[in-house]
């Protein structure tokens, strides 16, 4: 509040205003000096948070609030010193936390407009290339592995693949802060943050309605909405699960013929890469920032020495791998593996040692760090164990809790957080390993009957497992049998995929390139069954993102959430200790920096 000359007592005055009734000069000074001071002070508070996501905006304002009761200043060198901490982690993509999916793509459009600039001015291939990986660089995205200067240079020029880098990036980077600030665990945001759910939920939404308004037409004058064919498609989690459970259950029939033992293996990481406590919920004083993507290719790396040094020892074995994330992201393994029982008994042995090299001697690592349980078939198959993996992670059938989550969490909600935590990852949920290539299984369904009367036997023994007539079901152990035996390489098996090349001309102005058009053993090809499609927009749906510009224009330099410049933030920490707010003061209004993300904007699709 501010005191103004007409509010002062004068000494002929009869009355005075009841704020100031019984003051001096001099007091009212001070009460004038203390209102600016905490003007100064929350001003100083909104502009160190302006360019924060909402909810990290609050959560920290609220603790600041606490924190200061107690002494002013340290709570602002917190403050500050929290904010400085995210700043130094946006540095590597030179983009804002609180950046909207609007920011980025107008962001996208001024990369991809500088890049034409670049072309212009620069008219040598490799020079062009040089400063477009430079640029990359500087907002911390893998430059594109293409093979020639000319492919790099159409998709620099191109708003959509600057957008799709651009939110990889920065959904990585926001992700990486939640985690350290405590935004991801089972007591604030499952698996993955609010924020990161909520954008991938919008992306859905995005998705959902690109489909609904576009239809596939084939080359025979066939229309087909998009819709549809997703719903028949693996992106149908109902179908993708069905499939995944019948391999689960082809290579427990295939064990059982060939006299294996089953075991299930659980690999997590060294306590170095957990964030929180399993229970408490507690930040880990061990914690070294490993990102879950980071973990992931940790655990890569220990798979890929242990098959190396059981290829070395000539163990053979097969199986079906889960990955899933801990409640505060950090993904683990869980391995269904088949195989003699001197063959897993030795798998079992080099698990153990490579995934406590890392270490190895911490509190807890012995026992949590590789946990293993043969499977008794007298007890339960060996599905069953995989089954409730399966449907955690992707639409949670029949999966009554998730023990990771806080009690009274939603099954589906929790499998919704998964799938969008490896989605924002890029980890790949479910994979096999020692087992005939599911590219092949997929394929022998295109080809028709005719085009295997001449086949080899093993074609057509896999062609027929693959096959559903009637009551019949695909039968993945027939498929598994037919391809040759558990643990071959992937160029040994019976049935390859054959590929032709494309000539089309794909989005980047390249041709498409080899793509699967069938099958084939022994020199012999059978071809699949495919038509060519072309996709088209309806009349009256919203246009996906142009070359126009048609989004947010940038903010200018001076406004809050306009970045986390230097230039842009508080120079020092305010070492003052104001009075409490004036009472009749007016409130204080917070600016109101960023909005919240994502924009519920119609129209722009992914």
């Amino acid at each position: 509040m501010h005191l103004t000359p007409s509010h002062l007592p004068t000494s002929g005055s009869q009355s005075a205003p009841p704020d100031v009734a019984g003051l001096s000069l001099a007091q009212i000074r001070g009460l004038e000096a203390q209102a600016f001071r905490n003007m100064q002070q929350r001003g100083w508070e909104a502009k160190t948070v302006a360019t924060l996501p909402l909810r990290w905006r609050t959560s920290l304002l609220g603790r600041h609030a606490s924190e200061k009761v107690a002494c002013l200043v340290d709570a602002n060198r917190r403050l500050l010193a929290t904010t400085a901490r995210i700043r130094t982690i946006f540095d590597g993509c030179k983009l804002e936390p609180g950046a909207t999916y609007d920011d980025l793509c107008h962001r996208a459009e001024q990369l991809a407009e500088r890049c034409d600039r670049l072309v212009l001015r620069w008219k040598q291939p490799d020079a062009i290339r040089r400063e477009i990986e430079t640029l990359c660089r500087t907002f911390g995205i893998k430059p594109p592995n293409c093979r020639n200067d000319a492919q790099v240079i159409a998709r620099a020029v191109a708003p959509d693949w600057w957008r799709r880098a651009l939110t990889k990036t920065h959904g990585r980077t926001l992700e990486a802060c939640a985690i350290e600030l405590g935004y991801v665990q089972k007591r604030a945001g499952l698996y993955i943050s609010d924020e990161a759910f909520a954008r991938r939920q919008q992306q859905r939404k995005r998705n959902a309605n690109t489909m609904a308004n576009t239809d596939a037409i084939s080359e025979d004058g066939e229309i087909i909405p998009m819709d549809e064919v997703e719903k028949g498609s693996l992106a149908n989690k109902a179908i993708r699960r069905a499939e995944l459970m019948t391999r689960a259950k082809g290579m427990e029939e295939v064990g059982q013929r060939l006299g294996f033992e089953a075991a299930f293996i659980v690999v997590t990481c060294p306590s170095r890469m957990h964030a929180r406590g399993s229970k408490s919920g507690n930040a880990n004083p061990n914690y070294d920032g490993t990102t879950p993507r980071q973990a992931q290719d940790y655990l890569c790396s220990v798979w890929a020495r242990i098959r190396a040094n059981a290829e070395r020892q000539g163990l053979t074995f097969y199986g079906l791998r889960t990955v899933e994330p801990h409640h505060d992201g950090t993904p683990h393994w869980n391995l269904l593996v088949f195989a003699s029982a001197a063959d897993l008994r030795k798998l079992i042995d080099l698990v153990q040692d490579y995934a406590l090299r890392d270490n190895g001697d911490e509190p807890g690592a012995q026992l949590r760090r590789v946990r293993v349980e043969h499977i008794d078939p007298a007890k339960g198959s060996a599905v069953a164990y995989i089954a409730k993996y399966i449907s955690k992670n992707l639409d949670a059938h029949g999966i009554d809790a998730d023990h990771e989550a806080a009690p009274g969490a939603v099954p589906s909600e929790t499998a919704a957080r998964a799938e969008a935590w490896s989605a924002l990852w890029g980890i790949r949920q479910f994979q096999d390993f020692g087992c005939p290539p599911v590219g092949v299984w997929r394929e022998l369904r295109r080809v028709p009957a005719n085009e295997i009367k001449h086949a080899p036997a093993c074609i057509q023994r896999a062609w027929k497992a693959v096959q559903r007539e009637g009551e019949k079901r695909a039968d993945f152990g027939s498929y598994f049998d037919a391809q040759g035996k558990p643990g071959c390489k992937r160029k040994d098996w019976n049935t390859q995929l054959h590929k032709e090349n494309d000539e089309r001309i794909g989005r980047y102005g390249e041709p498409i390139g080899p793509r699967p058009s069938g099958v084939a053993a022994c020199g012999h090809v059978c071809r699949s069954e495919r038509k060519r499609w072309t996709l088209r927009r309806r009349a009256g749906a919203s246009s996906s993102w142009t070359r126009v510009n048609n989004c947010t224009h940038p903010r200018p330099a001076n406004e809050p959430g306009a970045g986390l410049n230097p230039q842009n933030q508080p120079s020092g920490v305010p070492d003052f200790i104001p009075a409490p707010w004036p009472e009749g003061a007016p409130p204080f209004i917070s600016s109101p920096g960023l909005a919240e993300y994502p924009p519920n904007r119609p129209g722009r699709q992914v």
